[in-house]
């Protein structure tokens, strides 16, 4: 109910024009899926754990030097 409230206030509609987007199922899914998707991004950001990695002063060194990138995946 708060997100179509926020959706309503944001585009300016009429009660008689939320009243027909509730009876769209497409607009329903799309709803229901963007809550979802924020219900489970807040989950995982307020449930991840911290690992913190100690670093070789020596090998981070040689990397700064050589100018390489370090990319993960």
């Amino acid at each position: 109910l708060n997100h179509i409230q926020m959706i309503a206030q944001q585009s300016q509609l009429k009660k008689h024009q939320i009243k027909k987007l509730m009876e769209d199922s497409d607009f329903l899914l799309h709803t229901y899926r963007s809550i979802l998707s924020r219900k489970v991004t807040t989950f995982l950001l307020n449930n991840a754990e911290r690992e913190y990695i100690d670093v070789d002063s020596e090998s981070d060194e040689k990397e700064k030097d050589s100018g390489s990138i370090i990319v993960t995946e």
